[in-house]
């Protein structure tokens, strides 16, 4: 089936302002246009008099492009609060992570110990591949060679309660390490808001406290605030009963605190996600001495190592995309609303659900047992949409649907989609009247099998050998994916001669419906114990079927239909 349905990423389903395209149009055209040499004279920023257009080919500083950072700062403490930081634009911003955690994370802190990071989950898992990729992994001497980042060595990983992290859980964390001498083993909190995966936007006074909790400790806060434009619900303004005049009030306040970074990115509102382009912003406090100063000054030699800077002419569309201004990219966020209450009505019949007040994503948890991979392979295979599951993200047995990658019609037939692929996937099991199949005539059933072949002089006797050579398959209805073999394999270690390479893999047809290569032959005309090889040119009035029952048991049923399928 054609995937239709592209739920996975978290991209914005509109292009970038207009100016973003003007911007880049004049400085193309600036390289077209012949100019006299003696014309263009340079200057210690890397801009031009002729023109900063004409020298997109070149690097620029850093720190990034001279009129971009001067803009971000006036952005920064207009809507952000940020009082003339520290800005360092990057190749978008998992670069800007990367950055911080290539400068704040160390093998050996001031105790001889390795330093730590904590996240939450569910967690962004690109945060937690850029700890394991510090870390190092199988080959490289390192031990973050697993999917699982609580097994990631310097890795805390912290619980939430509806998108919420817990902060005493995170007090008891910091507490336990903290050293007597002073310092903290733990050295840096990440923290996304509004939440990818979660969709979840956290309130004003929760990022205060964990702003004060983490000042308490000495440690840093990271703050990933790439989804700023999408605050549905404006979780995180300013309270009225607060001391700043209302105009005077950022749209989207930021702490402007020594110990916090502030991440940010023009892949999502902007809707510049190929153009990469993301910036970090430090506090300037205490000049020289400041903590944000030093750690900007060390977060330099990073950049110069990974990129040297952002390519310039991205930066350069980057700041033509600011003068659409802040207004605009709400404009945009305003027509997903269509699209998430779809979404969010989809996943409605899931038992708990998460998000849709920020970001661009929501969760819903799977009936217990259902294994998230599994379900989220066979949306595609069977009903063209494609989730994210939520073992990756730290979360098994959920599954992460962005709403914001499709516009809103499409983003209406994906929603349908996924909600019949979920009500099916997830319909409880069949029940039946008829009597279970006892253990005795299971191994019956096998070793007929076996006698089967030898009759037919295949020589070998062994279980896997005989449904090799068999040529049909039995349905087997009931339990889903990963319950089905488990289920199976358990019965059959029982009893002593049977091995469990008698079952292989499954494939999941439909709702419920688990094909495995039981016997690759059809019992039919219920006839005991008579296997017979069916001409599957010739239809046949009855077909008795084995399936498992909503308790795990394994079942017949004689399935009467005139021509039945084979």
């Amino acid at each position: 089936m054609q995937i239709n349905g592209k739920m996975i990423h978290g991209v914005s389903s509109w292009k970038p302002p207009t100016s973003t395209y003007e911007a880049l149009a004049a400085a193309v055209q600036e390289n077209i246009t012949p100019q006299n040499d003696d014309s263009v004279k340079f200057g210690m920023d890397g801009a031009t008099s002729g023109g900063d257009g004409s020298i997109i080919h070149t690097y620029c500083p850093d720190e990034g492009y001279p009129p971009l950072l001067e803009a971000l700062k006036t952005k920064l403490q207009t809507e952000n609060g940020l009082h003339n930081p520290h800005v360092m634009v990057t190749s978008g911003a998992n670069q800007a992570f990367v950055n911080c955690v290539l400068t704040l994370l160390d093998e050996n802190d001031e105790q001889g110990n390795i330093s730590k990071c904590v996240v939450f989950e569910p967690y962004y898992f690109n945060h937690v591949m850029a700890v394991q990729s510090v870390r190092g992994g199988q080959g490289c001497g390192g031990t973050a060679a697993t999917l699982d980042a609580k097994n990631v060595e310097g890795l805390l990983v912290g619980p939430t309660s509806q998108g919420i992290p817990d902060l005493n859980w995170l007090r008891t964390q910091l507490e336990q390490n903290k050293y007597k001498e002073g310092g903290n083993a733990i050295r840096m909190i990440t923290l996304v808001n509004p939440g990818n995966p979660t969709g979840v936007s956290l309130p004003y006074s929760f990022l205060k406290q964990i702003t004060e909790l983490t000042k308490e400790y000495g440690v840093w806060l990271v703050m990933d605030n790439t989804y700023e434009h999408f605050d549905i619900d404006k979780m995180n303004t300013i309270p009225s009963s607060s001391d700043i005049d209302e105009q005077q009030r950022p749209d989207y306040p930021c702490f402007d605190e020594e110990h916090v970074i502030n991440i940010f990115s023009f892949s999502k509102g902007y809707a510049m996600a190929g153009f990469r382009v993301g910036y970090i912003a430090l506090s300037s406090k205490n000049g020289s001495n400041g903590r944000g100063t030093k750690a900007y000054e060390e977060m330099l030699k990073v950049q110069d190592t990974i990129a040297i800077c952002t390519s310039r002419l991205s930066q350069m569309a980057a700041l033509g995309a600011l003068q659409a201004g802040r207004e605009w990219v709400y404009d945009q966020v305003k027509t997903l609303d269509v699209g998430r209450e779809a979404i969010l009505d989809a996943i409605s019949s899931l038992d708990e659900t998460i998000g849709g007040n920020g970001a661009m994503y929501v969760m819903g948890k799977l009936p217990d047992g259902t294994g998230d991979k599994e379900f989220a392979s066979s949306l595609i295979e069977h009903y063209g949409v494609a989730v994210i599951p939520g073992s990756f993200c730290g979360l098994p047995g959920w599954i992460r649907v962005c709403y914001s990658n499709l516009p809103p019609d499409k983003c209406k037939v994906a929603a349908a989609r996924l909600k019949k692929g979920i009500d099916e996937l997830t319909m409880p099991s069949p029940s039946s009247q008829e009597e279970p199949l006892s253990d005795d005539k299971l191994i019956n059933l096998a070793k007929d099998f076996i006698q089967y072949k030898n009759a037919a002089g295949k020589g070998d006797s062994s279980l896997d050998s005989v449904f090799a050579m068999c040529s049909s398959s039995v349905d087997l209805y009931g339990l889903k994916g990963e319950e089905v073999r488990p289920g199976f394999i358990s019965f059959f270690e029982k009893h002593e001669g049977l091995h469990h390479d008698f079952i292989d893999e499954p494939s999941i047809v439909s709702s419920n419906v688990v094909q495995y290569p039981f016997t690759k032959q059809w019992r039919v005309d219920g006839e005991d114990k008579v296997w017979k090889s069916i001409d599957t040119s010739k239809p046949r009035d009855k077909v008795e079927r084995l399936y498992f029952d909503d308790k795990g048991k394994l079942q017949k049923v004689t399935v009467v239909e005139k021509d039945a399928p084979l």
